[in-house]
């Protein structure tokens, strides 16, 4: 599970949105990343990775934040 809240914090706070996470970060459509936030599907380990490099966060203690709730 991820902490949902987290992930839109940070994406907000370096300027962006969900779209663009969804479209230049993990390639999928904004409804894909959606059922994504809202936990019909899973983020992977790839989806995790792609985010956190798209979004510039390097702090593993906030990666575990968001991902390894």
């Amino acid at each position: 599970m991820v902490d949902i809240n987290l992930l839109r914090a940070e994406t907000v706070k370096r300027g962006f949105k969900d779209k663009d996470v969804a479209e230049k970060a993990q390639k999928i459509s904004q409804q894909a990343h959606a059922k994504k936030l809202r936990n019909v599907t899973k983020f992977s380990t790839d989806d995790a990775s792609s985010i956190c490099k798209f979004l510039g966060i390097t702090d593993n203690g906030l990666k575990a934040a968001i991902f390894l709730v």
